[in-house]
């Protein structure tokens, strides 16, 4: 059975993971936050979440089942490129920039923006 995927919006995203974490304390929980597919492409405004959406998606469905992927869309490049989105303050995210894939509950393991694209980066984070 592959990882569970949610697909959620940054604002619906605290209590999206938060009930993520309350009904899946037993598996590893990552976020993924990528920007806004936009409806004449179906692709993402940011190039690198062009290249690396597909790599992500596709690493997680190979997952096992006791790995849940939280995938969050930031918005679009105006929402996501202003200084107050909430994520870029929230003291869990943090984020700097997109791409970024984290382990929920250890902050301090994340990648980031093109490291994403590098399948033997991104294999050795999701094996730790």
């Amino acid at each position: 059975m592959p990882a569970t995927i949610i697909n959620t919006t940054s604002d619906k995203f605290l209590a999206d993971i938060q009930h993520t974490v309350a009904t899946n304390a037993d598996k590893k929980i990552y976020a993924y936050f990528f920007g806004h597919h936009t409806e004449e492409t179906g692709k993402s405004w940011c190039p690198d979440c062009v290249r690396s959406d597909p790599i992500v998606l596709k690493r997680f469905t190979e997952a096992d089942s006791n790995v849940v992927l939280v995938s969050v869309d930031v918005g679009d490049r105006a929402t996501w490129k202003d200084p107050a989105h909430h994520l870029r303050h929230n003291k869990d995210t943090r984020l700097i920039g997109i791409p970024t894939l984290l382990r929920w509950n250890h902050f301090d393991q994340r990648i980031e923006d093109e490291s994403i694209e590098q399948t033997e980066v991104l294999d050795k984070f999701l094996s730790l």
